[in-house]
């Protein structure tokens, strides 16, 4: 998860965190944050451990889906966020992963199959994590969405006015961008995909990129990206790091949740993406690069 940046007040300043959330959102600073899985607001403690591997899967392969939450999802990211997806994807990015391989999977580059817009059956503007997941599996059934593989990762993307909570948090004002898994469902066993608010309205204060609201989509949606192929089935705040989780540290960060404040350059052949630093366990420092894509 990346919080946002206004999460700080909240824990430094609490007589004023009401206030706060939006004062230092004003204050913005291009930089990227996350915590767990989520993009969130906060930065988390600076980096004491090595990724460890807790026996879990990996996306080895992984299969990129942008799914959109109905029409009304920015028409910038419709256009653009596909071609992203296919270049990160395909990419020096991705050769920073292959460490987070295990016995059993490599990890490798990916692909980028398809945006979709779907026709969401909960139409409410105030969701619940379980209303995502509850939406999804909905979608499966009817075949609007591909059904889930091992590989599969969906990107889901909201429009404007769409609040989002997940672990008592709200998305644009504790986080910016959460991945999580659909944990053993029994038709489709486990699912992988991060739910991405509209970058724009309180978003924009707080999530990052060089002020514009595609640039906080890839800096938030690499660092999800990242995090689901090594951690796909990460444990939620508060749990300690176990079995099925995949590679993260005992304090139950991530590899992007310790390189929030890092952003790099991913290019390709007409475009320059930025993108958010990740951790390489081989040097035990966070990875920043012009990385380069095959596109």
């Amino acid at each position: 998860m990346i919080m946002t940046q206004n999460t700080k007040s909240i824990l430094f300043v609490s007589f004023l965190a009401s206030f706060c959330v939006f004062f230092q959102a004003e204050a913005y600073t291009p930089t990227a944050q996350t915590a767990h899985a989520r993009v969130s607001f906060m930065d988390p403690p600076p980096p004491a451990n090595r990724v460890q591997y807790y026996g879990g899967t990996v996306l080895s392969a992984v299969k990129i889906y942008a799914v959109f939450w109905g029409p009304k999802v920015n028409q910038e990211v419709q256009t653009k966020v596909g071609d992203f997806y296919a270049a990160l994807a395909d990419s020096t990015y991705f050769d920073l992963f292959k460490q987070y391989g295990t016995k059993d999977q490599s990890i490798n580059h990916g692909t980028f199959v398809k945006a979709i817009v779907i026709k969401p059956i909960n139409t409410s503007a105030k969701l619940e994590q379980k209303d995502v997941e509850d939406e999804l599996v909905a979608q499966f059934d009817q075949g609007t969405l591909p059904k889930p593989d091992s590989n599969s990762l969906y990107m889901v993307h909201f429009p404007p006015k769409v609040q989002i909570t997940a672990f008592g948090g709200h998305s644009c004002q504790q986080w910016c961008g959460d991945h999580e898994a659909i944990k053993n469902n029994a038709k489709y066993g486990y699912v992988a995909y991060a739910m991405i608010p509209d970058m724009g309205g309180a978003c924009s204060l707080g999530c990052y990129g060089d002020g514009t609201p595609f640039s906080s989509i890839t800096i938030v949606t690499s660092h999800e990206v990242a995090e689901a192929v090594t951690d796909p089935v990460s444990p939620g705040p508060g749990e300690t790091p176990a079995f099925p989780a995949g590679w993260i540290t005992s304090d139950a960060n991530e590899i992007g949740d310790l390189c929030v404040s890092g952003e790099s350059h991913l290019k390709t052949s007409t475009v320059t993406y930025l993108v958010q630093d990740e951790w390489d366990n081989s040097t035990n420092a966070c990875k920043n690069d012009t990385f380069t894509s095959n596109l």
